[in-house]
């Protein structure tokens, strides 16, 4: 429960073209289109270190609000 991870997925037509997850770092592409957004996605630093700090200021913070409710349950 002290591990907590950022995971975004960007869908398009109910249909996941790309992942960030902050365990693995990076973007990753889920289909032909989301390979070449990804790519350039991970080519551009600021992006990339934005979503990066988003999960280094943002989980921890929002899970000290929600692990009361979550973990009685």
């Amino acid at each position: 429960t002290e591990k907590v991870r950022f995971v975004l997925r960007k869908l398009y037509n109910r249909e996941q073209y790309v992942t960030f997850d902050s365990d693995v770092g990076h973007f990753v592409g889920e289909t032909p289109y989301g390979e070449k957004v990804a790519w350039s996605m991970n080519n551009n630093p600021e992006m990339l270190g934005y979503y990066q700090d988003q999960a280094d200021t943002l989980c921890p913070q929002n899970y000290e609000l929600s692990a009361p409710f979550l973990t009685d349950r």
